[in-house]
């Protein structure tokens, strides 16, 4: 499963699109701040992606969005560095806190 953030945007849709032809799972998570639903239209039923419609840098978002996932592309145009750079920590750092979280599940 490959993780496209901004997958609901010009850009972001276009790489959903590709991947998908390439036969792999994709989930978009997307605020809808700049994209729209409708670029993604043609993937409605569609088993090989899945839509979140959220804020990727909520915490709890971000945690059910990097599940089983095996790749990951972001395209955020709206984000300056500052704030891009602040995000991928925090996704990081909740990240690792869900593996520790997993790990502990499993003892």
């Amino acid at each position: 499963m490959i993780l496209v953030t901004g997958g609901a945007g010009f850009i972001g849709s276009h790489l959903v699109d590709r991947l998908a032809a390439e036969g792999h799972q994709v989930r978009v998570i997307d605020n809808l701040s700049n994209g729209s639903l409708d670029n993604l239209a043609r993937h409605v039923g569609d088993p090989r992606v899945e839509v979140i419609v959220r804020d990727p840098k909520d915490p709890g978002v971000a945690l059910r969005a990097i599940r089983n996932i095996t790749g990951y592309i972001g395209y955020e145009d709206t984000l300056d560095q500052k704030e891009l750079h602040n995000m991928y920590v925090k996704l990081f750092t909740q990240m690792l806190y869900s593996i520790k979280l997993m790990a502990c599940q499993s003892c």
